[in-house]
């Protein structure tokens, strides 16, 4: 018997279904809802960034970038103002909702002279 007010995890909810189309092999990666645009910004491995908007039960997609080496992670800042995106080849782009880019930065640096690798181990001292 189900109380009114609590969670089942046998209650259903009502949901439409909606279909994203895809490119064969890729898949998505990371979705964030943009709040601003009352959209879902949805992140492939092949690297698209494709907009989802749902507006009086008629949805529209819209590519609105594509980074090289894929999408890994898509995030809002904490304000929603600002959308960030790591991409497989291991860069931080920060962009508005505008698709502007602020700036691009790689997420490490390259071995400096602190640290080096041992030919006789073959492991990162």
């Amino acid at each position: 018997m189900q109380e009114t007010g609590v969670w089942s995890r046998n209650a259903s909810l009502p949901a439409d279904a909606v279909t994203v189309d895809l490119e064969p092999g890729d898949s998505v990666t990371s979705f964030e809802y943009l709040m601003e645009n009352e959209a879902l910004l949805i992140g492939t491995s092949n690297g698209l960034l494709i907009l989802h908007n749902v507006d009086d039960g008629s949805s529209a997609t819209q590519v609105v970038g594509q980074l090289d080496g894929g999408v890994n992670a898509v995030s809002l800042s904490p304000d929603g103002e600002l959308i960030a995106v790591t991409t497989g080849f291991a860069q931080l782009l920060v962009m508005t909702h505008d698709w502007d880019v602020l700036y691009e930065v790689p997420l490490h640096d390259d071995v400096s002279d602190d640290c080096h690798v041992s030919k006789d181990t073959e492991t990162l001292i």
